[in-house]
């Protein structure tokens, strides 16, 4: 488990803190963080119930989860995180074991134009960063590393719908935000080559959905692993 660095004044919560503005609608808000909760609680379950068959341990949860506004995103420096890199983007910080993500130019935006599942997709890749890094058994690979978090994603999607948490449009949902990450119509570091092809990241995905955690223990940057089709 990562240890806090220096000159970070950083309690941990189960939660999460919201330091960004709200969206100006109240009510939107308000299903705003009742879905992003949710999906927090959700993810997190998911992980305590599988992360023993990454590490043969019990899943030790991340510090915090934390929506900021870019130009005063916290812990920069713990994170090597900059405003004009916040900006658009969503990571998990492995020093400090905490995810984050922007607000107001990323979450929020996409929260109002494609649902509640863009971000469920979005918050579970993270936190399949945070299962990697916790597990040590994250891929010096980028590509593969990023694939690994997608698939992971899709395991929890699997998870999820087997829970009745997700309606019928929600998949296409997902379908839809991964091709347009994949085709840098969103986001900032989260769209870029690093994190593979938009082809790959649905296949990856699709990997995850059918054959669980088990199935992302491959090297993703080879195309063959993948299946042929999304």
């Amino acid at each position: 488990v990562p240890t806090q660095e220096a000159n970070v004044d950083l309690a941990c919560s189960p939660g999460v803190q919201y330091l960004a503005s709200p969206l100006s609608d109240a009510n939107l808000w308000a299903f705003y963080q009742s879905d992003v909760d949710f999906d927090v609680e959700s993810i997190s379950a998911f992980w305590q119930s599988s992360f023993s068959i990454l590490s043969g341990s019990a899943f030790p949860g991340v510090c915090s989860v934390v929506e900021y506004a870019p130009a005063t995103v916290p812990y920069q420096d713990a994170c090597n995180v900059t405003p004009d890199i916040a900006e658009q983007n969503a990571f998990y910080c492995p020093s400090i074991n905490v995810v984050m993500w922007d607000g107001p130019t990323f979450y929020q935006p996409l929260y109002s134009d494609l649902g509640d599942a863009a971000l469920t997709f979005i918050t579970a890749h993270e936190f399949g960063h945070a299962a990697q890094f916790l597990s040590d058994t994250m891929p010096l690979n980028s590509v593969n590393r990023e694939l690994q978090a997608d698939c992971y994603a899709g395991a929890y999607l699997r998870f999820a719908g087997e829970r009745n948490y997700l309606d019928e449009g929600d998949i296409q949902e997902v379908i839809e935000i991964v091709r347009m990450v994949g085709q840098s119509r969103i986001g900032s570091t989260w769209r870029t080559r690093t994190h593979g092809t938009p082809l790959q990241r649905q296949l990856a995905v699709r990997r995850g959905f059918e054959e669980g955690i088990g199935g992302c223990q491959i090297d993703f940057s080879q195309d063959r692993n993948l299946p042929t089709r999304p």
